[in-house]
């Protein structure tokens, strides 16, 4: 997005496109709302791998068949049943299916769960194809990519950041941290705290 509204990006990556968890995660997109900025982000992502393979072209392998989430026992059952209570209240799409309704939906389920947190609104894609079509949309687009290039080092400054890599220092103005399970290391270099 940024490359296509005309930023100059790049993008630095220590492994290179889909290399580590970004082409290797279970590549479930979507939620259950799109109010709040977990709403935003997770049903957004779902429009945004629509419009990758519907509106652009690429093949991603995403479906919109819905996600389950096991309920184990009758312990956890009597909490989810609250939880997805408050859910439907704040206007999410999700419903507790007993174990009978989710080998419905997925025979293959163990016969010993007590049911499932179904989210309708949920898909999955195969998560190298759609992490590479990405990088080949944000390069058509205008974004660079320096691949095999570790950030060692971030400093921020009034007018913007400077990161240190093995191959040098680079400026820039606005900086994003995309970095998955390693974004909490890097965000550190900055003096934050960001665990995910």
């Amino acid at each position: 997005r940024l490359a296509e509204l005309g930023h100059e990006v790049i993008v630095f990556d220590r492994e290179g496109v889909a290399a580590e968890a970004s082409g290797v995660n279970g590549g479930l997109v979507g939620g259950s709302t799109h109010q709040g900025v977990d709403g935003q982000l997770t049903l957004g992502s779902l429009d945004l791998f629509t419009e990758l393979q519907q509106e652009r072209g690429y093949a991603i392998g995403l479906r919109r068949c819905g996600g389950l989430q096991v309920v184990h026992n009758e312990t956890q059952w009597d909490f989810m049943q609250s939880a997805v209570t408050r859910q439907q209240e704040n206007g999410h799409q999700v419903e507790l299916l007993s174990r009978r309704e989710a080998r419905v939906l997925e025979p293959a389920l163990a016969g010993d769960i007590a049911g499932c947190v179904y989210r309708p609104q949920q898909g999955q894609a195969e998560p190298e194809l759609a992490t590479r079509a990405f990088a080949s949309e944000a390069a058509r687009l205008g974004a660079a990519f320096a691949a095999g290039v570790e950030v060692v080092s971030l400093e921020g400054h009034a007018n913007g950041f400077t990161l240190g890599t093995g191959q040098g220092d680079w400026r820039c103005d606005t900086l994003v941290l995309a970095a998955g399970a390693w974004l909490d290391p890097l965000a550190q270099k900055l003096g934050v705290k960001l665990p995910v």
